[in-house]
C-alpha cells in the first residue's frame, strides 16, 4: 500500500482514500435510498468478486443475517429470491401474494429470512409480479388507520368525553355516569379485549382483510373475493335464499329465521360470487371460478332462544385464502362494543330491481339509523329507510359491516346481522334491522369450540 494513502473517519468508519482499494464500515446507512443488506443481495457489485466488498460502504444491520459482509445498497439494486423466483423486498403484510396462497403457505412465507430490517420493520421477499415490475407500489408502509366517527351520542363527565350507550355494552370500569338504562362510557384503550376467555384466541386469528381503495356506489356487483367471508346457504329444493358470514374456519354466523324451520340448510358455499358457477362444476363456463368454491356440509345448527341470530358449525374446516375464503372480524375489543359506525356496507344475493333474485353478490353502502321511533330497541342495528339503500329479500343472514380499527390493525368488522327487511326494498317505507352483534358476542363465543386453536 502506498504511503500516500490518507486515513479518514466517518461515523464509526474507516476510509482509505487515494488507494486502489476503498472500504468504509459504518453502523447504518445514511442515505435514504440505501439499506443494509448482505453483499450477495446487492445486484450491482464490481465484476471482480475479490474486490466486491471494497467498492461499498460496509454496515452493521439492525438484525444479523447469515451474510458475512453487509453493505449499503441502493434499494433498486437489492435482489431477493423466494422459492427460486425473483422478488422484491417489501414490508411484512404489504405483499398482495398473501391473498392468493393457502393459510399454511402464508405461515411458510412469513417465516422466511428477512431481506433486511429498516426502522424496526421487517422486509420480506415478495414475488408478486406487479410489485416486481413496480417496486415502489408495494414498498410503502401503510399508515395507521383512524377509527371512524361513531353514531352514539357524545357525553361528558368531569371533563372526560365518552359515548352514551346502553349499560349492557359498557364495562363497569368504563362507566362514568348512569342514567336509567344508559351510561356515559369512557373510551377503552384500543388494545383491550372484552372479558370473555375466548376473545383473545379468536382475535389472534386472521380476519377482515380489505383493500384500501374502497368506493361503493348505490348497489353494485361486488368484486370477486372482495367479501371473502360471505357464505351462501344451500337448501333442498332451493326455494329459500339466505346468506351468512364465516367468522371462524368452522363456523358461519347467520339469522335464526334462515335455519330454524324446514327446510333447513344442508350445506354452505364459500368463495362464491356468481351463483351460476357453483359445484358441481362439470359443463360450467368459467370452471376455474367454480372449482375454487368450497361446498361444506353443516354439522350442527345453533339458534338463540329470543333473538334472530343463529350459528352453523361446519362438518369440516374451510380452507382459508384471503382473496377467496376468509373470516370477518367480530367486535372482540371493548372499544368496538361501544362503537356504532355512521355508515355500514350490506352484501348479499337478495332481490334486485323488479323483485328479481340476483345471481351475483351485490354490495351497497347505507346509513345507520339511531335510536328513536323507527329503531326503539337497543339490541338492534337499524339502517337505511326512506331515500336510503336497504337490504332486500334474500339478503337475510348477511352482515351489516364496516371497516374499523381492530386492535393494532384494521379490517371489516361485523356489527349486525340482516334480519328484518322492508317488503319493497326499492321503495322502502322504513329501515331494515337486525341483531347488534355487540350485544350477543358472549352468546356466540360460548358456542364456538376454539380448543384446537390453543394447541401450539
Amino acid at each position: 500500500m502506498s504511503s500516500k494513502c490518507v486515513l479518514a473517519g466517518i461515523i464509526a468508519a474507516v476510509v482509505l482514500i487515494g488507494c486502489l482499494e476503498t472500504v468504509a464500515t459504518q453502523i447504518e446507512c445514511t442515505s435514504a435510498n440505501e439499506r443494509c443488506v448482505g453483499l450477495e443481495n446487492c445486484s450491482k457489485p464490481p465484476q471482480d468478486p475479490a474486490t466486491a466488498k471494497l467498492s461499498h460502504v460496509q454496515c452493521t444491520p439492525q438484525v444479523q443475517s447469515g451474510a458475512k459482509v453487509h453493505v449499503c445498497c441502493e434499494k433498486r439494486h437489492i435482489k431477493c429470491y423466494y422459492k427460486g423466483q425473483r422478488g422484491v423486498c417489501v414490508p411484512r403484510g404489504n405483499c398482495p401474494m398473501l391473498k392468493s396462497i393457502t393459510e399454511h403457505e402464508q405461515v411458510v412465507w412469513s417465516n422466511q429470512q428477512p431481506c433486511y430490517v429498516h426502522q424496526d420493520k421487517e422486509y420480506l421477499c415478495c414475488t408478486y409480479d406487479k410489485c416486481v415490475m413496480h417496486p415502489n407500489l408495494c414498498d410503502t408502509v401503510k399508515p395507521e388507520m383512524q377509527q371512524s366517527a361513531s353514531s352514539y351520542p357524545v357525553c361528558y363527565k368531569n371533563g372526560t368525553q365518552g359515548s352514551l350507550v346502553s349499560t349492557a355494552i359498557c364495562d363497569v370500569q368504563d362507566q362514568l355516569a348512569r342514567s336509567h338504562n344508559s351510561v356515559c362510557c369512557a373510551p377503552p384503550t384500543p388494545d383491550r379485549l372484552i372479558s370473555h376467555p375466548k376473545a383473545a384466541v379468536l382475535a389472534a386469528m386472521p380476519c377482515g382483510g380489505f383493500e384500501r381503495e374502497l368506493v361503493i356506489e348505490d348497489g353494485e356487483v361486488a368484486k370477486r373475493g372482495e367479501f371473502p367471508w360471505m357464505a351462501f346457504l344451500v337448501y333442498v329444493g332451493n326455494q329459500t335464499r339466505c346468506g351468512g358470514t364465516l367468522i371462524h374456519p368452522s363456523y358461519v354466523l347467520t339469522a335464526k329465521d334462515c335455519i330454524s324451520s324446514d327446510p333447513k340448510p344442508t350445506h354452505v358455499l364459500l368463495g362464491v360470487s356468481d351463483l351460476r358457477k357453483t359445484p358441481p362444476c362439470h359443463a360450467i363456463t368459467g370452471k376455474s371460478a367454480c372449482d375454487q368454491v368450497q361446498r361444506i356440509a353443516i354439522a350442527e345448527i345453533l339458534i338463540h332462544d329470543m333473538i334472530d341470530i343463529g350459528l352453523l358449525q361446519l362438518a369440516s374446516r374451510a380452507q382459508l385464502r384471503e382473496d377467496r375464503v376468509h373470516p370477518i372480524c367480530l367486535p372482540l375489543y371493548a372499544s368496538l362494543r361501544i362503537h356504532m359506525p355512521r355508515n355500514v356496507i350490506v352484501t348479499g344475493w337478495g332481490e334486485s330491481e323488479g323483485a328479481k333474485p340476483t345471481y351475483m353478490l351485490m354490495k351497497a353502502n347505507t346509513t345507520v339509523v339511531m335510536r328513536g321511533k323507527e329503531c326503539p330497541n337497543d339490541q338492534l342495528i337499524c339502517v337505511g329507510g326512506v331515500n336510503y339503500n336497504t337490504p332486500c329479500n334474500g339478503d337475510t343472514g348477511g352482515p351489516y359491516q364496516a371497516i374499523s380499527k381492530f386492535g393494532a390493525s384494521s379490517g371489516y368488522v361485523q356489527y349486525g346481522i340482516i334480519s328484518k327487511v322492508p317488503p319493497d326494498c326499492t321503495n322502502p317505507d322504513g329501515p331494515s334491522s337486525g341483531p347488534l352483534v355487540t350485544y350477543f358476542i358472549n352468546w356466540i363465543l360460548d358456542r364456538i369450540d376454539l380448543s384446537d386453536e390453543r394447541k401450539p
